[in-house]
Formats: C-alpha cells, sequence, structure tokens
C-alpha cells in the first residue's frame, strides 16, 4: 500500500476519534452555569396615578371626563355616580364613564369620537341613530331611546352620552348634554 491512501483512511478514523474527544470534554460538569433570577426577588415599582379633579376642565384639560362632574349627573338623573375614569382612548375614540358606586352596570358614559379624514358634519352623520331633538349651543343633537342615548355634533366635536341603567328621559339627556357643550 502506498502513503497517500494509508494517509486518505486514517483521516475519516482520527477525525471520528477527535469529535468522540470533543463531545467527552463538554459533559455537563463542563457546562457554563446559567444565573438563574427569581421574579420575586426583582425590585419593581408600581406606577404612579395621575391624580385629577373630575369636573374641573382647567385640571383635566380637554379630557371628556371634565365635560360633567358627579355633582351634574346626580343633580339631573338623582342617581349617586363615582368620579369620571377614562375607561380608554384610542385614535379616534376617548371614553368617560361614571359608575354607580352600588351597581357597576349604572351611570353615565361619554364618547367623544373623532375622524382625522371626515369632517364632523359628515361623521355625525354617518354614526348617529335616533330622531333629531334640540340641544343648545349645538350644530346637531339626536335622542335614541332604544339605545338610551343621544349624540350631539358642536363643530367639529362628536359626542356621544349613555345613561346606563338610569330611568332618563329626553329632556334629562337634553340637560346633560347642555353642560357637556358648555364645558367644551
Amino acid at each position: 500500500m502506498s502513503g497517500p491512501s494509508t494517509t486518505t483512511s486514517v483521516l475519516p478514523l482520527v477525525s471520528t476519534a477527535a469529535l468522540v474527544a470533543f463531545l467527552a470534554a463538554c459533559t455537563s460538569d463542563d457546562e457554563p452555569q446559567i444565573e438563574t433570577i427569581d421574579p420575586n426577588d426583582l425590585e419593581t415599582e408600581a406606577p404612579e396615578q395621575e391624580e385629577t379633579l373630575v369636573g374641573d376642565p382647567e385640571a383635566e384639560g380637554d379630557g371628556v371626563c371634565a365635560l360633567l362632574s358627579p355633582d351634574d349627573i346626580e343633580a339631573v338623573t338623582g342617581e349617586p355616580v363615582s368620579a369620571g375614569a377614562s375607561a380608554g382612548e384610542s385614535s379616534e375614540i376617548e371614553s368617560c364613564m361614571w359608575s354607580h358606586p352600588e351597581a357597576d352596570h349604572r351611570g353615565a358614559h361619554v364618547l367623544s369620537i373623532s375622524s382625522g379624514e371626515l369632517p364632523g358634519e359628515e361623521l355625525f352623520e354617518s354614526i348617529t341613530s335616533g330622531e333629531p331633538t334640540d340641544v343648545t349651543n349645538t350644530d346637531e343633537a339626536a335622542f335614541d331611546p332604544e339605545s338610551q342615548s343621544l349624540w350631539l355634533r358642536s363643530g367639529e366635536t362628536v359626542l356621544q352620552l349613555y345613561l346606563n341603567g338610569v330611568e332618563s328621559s329626553e329632556e334629562e339627556f337634553v340637560e346633560l348634554a347642555e353642560i357637556m357643550v358648555d364645558n367644551l
């Protein structure tokens, strides 16, 4: 046998031996230790809640919760409600809810709806339901007795007022809507 053929047959044997030696060297004793952290040991701080005075438009800026106070709602409906709480905000809808202190499903809810694509008048026409009604200082308003809601438009602002679980007349909706418009 010549030298090159012996070298060629020995190479796979040497490669296999090197691989076995490498794998043997990588036993569990030689593995690097990864530090684990117990989540209960982490120090975290709860985010601070913003304190605002509900019903004080200067304290809240232009938020929907500044449109009505709990006193306004109780004076009109006779139902006590808690301070308004922002119920969420997206790019086109801002929401505030005033809940009854004893029943979460009762209270007032206001939505402010806007659209970067549609002017207020077109937006109002495209989303409202109910019959036209008069609300002082608004461009348009519609009351829907089936959904117990009142829609209104003042300029580019479109608002919807719900009174959940509260027996209310159209006149009470209009009275609350007029307070909302005054606070815009």
